[in-house]
């Protein structure tokens, strides 16, 4: 590939999932959509830095999901970058831009099977990955082993699409919740799962753990729910419209929702308050904290903050993608 514009790259590829790299630097996966009837589909990994370079340092083929850095097997190796497909196929990009491939599990019994993987969640120790019909499975950090975690979930009947884990969150001492489809609320605690009812029936499809504070979940039609405790959950009122709501997280003491109307920003005071519209946001869809900055990015624009009220915006077309070394 020859130098491109980032804006004309993404115009190609939208970016599907990134993770921050440093405190002036992204990564960012750009994908066709998981569509069998789209032909020849393709991803690229670019390595995005503020100053208004970015270099391509992967070409994969299919179309791709999540992206992670990860500890190389080697440990004295630098970290690698894996890839994971909608399919359950993982890709490894090591620095020097090498590729090596594996499966989450076998295909009879994963994701090519029960349906596509939709939510990611790394811990400190962990990286699980769930999906449609309440499929689960838990990696170890560098994302080479992996065991199934749905025992107690999986819907095996497959006879509605509306089971499904869409968003992940710890919620302490190695517990996690789900949430997805038709407003489901799953709780592990131990190794036992438990559903929790949440007060609706519109899909979840992510959910941020708000410090003090419980979590707070998003969906469809707006809904913005938080759970204080499995027994205690309440709708938070706000501004913003019967809009689907794509993604929250928590950064600098407020918690950010995206939405088509931009992204949103909410303060607990007693409770949670919607401040409003981050200005400039519209079109910005993917929320990627980490290393003391939040982001934001979309197709078209990018933009960061350091203390969760000031934010810098460049557009994609500031930056310049070159070709792998």
């Amino acid at each position: 590939m020859s130098t491109i514009s980032l804006d004309a790259l993404c115009a190609r590829f939208p970016p599907v999932d990134a993770f921050a790299s440093g405190e002036e630097s992204l990564v960012i996966l750009v994908s066709d959509p998981a569509d069998p009837m789209v032909p020849e589909r393709r991803a690229a990994v670019v390595d995005l830095d503020w100053a208004g370079t970015a270099m391509l340092s992967a070409e994969l083929p299919g179309a791709q999901r999540f992206i992670e850095a990860v500890p190389a097997q080697d440990r004295e190796s630098p970290p690698v970058v894996c890839v994971v497909t909608a399919g359950g196929q993982l890709t490894r990009v090591d620095s020097l831009g090498r590729l090596s491939r594996g499966q989450v599990v076998e295909e009879q019994d994963g994701p090519l099977f029960f349906g596509r993987l939709c939510a990611s969640l790394t811990t400190g120790s962990d990286w699980y990955l769930g999906g449609m019909s309440r499929q689960l499975y838990r990696g170890d950090r560098a994302g080479v082993v992996w065991i199934r975690a749905d025992e107690e979930t999986l819907d095996e009947t497959m006879s509605s699409e509306q089971p499904a884990f869409y968003g992940l969150a710890e919620a302490g001492e190695g517990n996690l919740i789900a949430v997805g489809g038709a407003g489901e609320i799953w709780l592990r605690e131990g190794p036992h799962w438990r559903r929790i009812e949440s007060g609706t029936d519109v899909m979840l499809n992510a959910i941020t753990p708000v410090p003090g504070h419980g979590h707070l979940t998003c969906g469809a039609a707006g809904v913005l729910l938080n759970l204080r405790s499995p027994a205690e959950i309440s709708f938070v009122e706000h501004r913003i419209g019967p809009e689907f709501l794509s993604a929250i997280t928590t950064f600098a003491g407020s918690t950010f929702v995206a939405a088509p109307s931009g992204l949103h920003r909410f303060e607990y005071n007693g409770s949670f308050r919607h401040v409003g519209p981050v200005a400039g946001s519209i079109g910005a869809y993917l929320l990627v904290a980490g290393a003391n900055v939040l982001w934001l990015v979309g197709s078209k624009r990018i933009g960061r903050t350091v203390d969760g009220e000031t934010w810098v915006w460049k557009n994609t077309s500031d930056f310049t993608v070159l070709p792998p070394a």
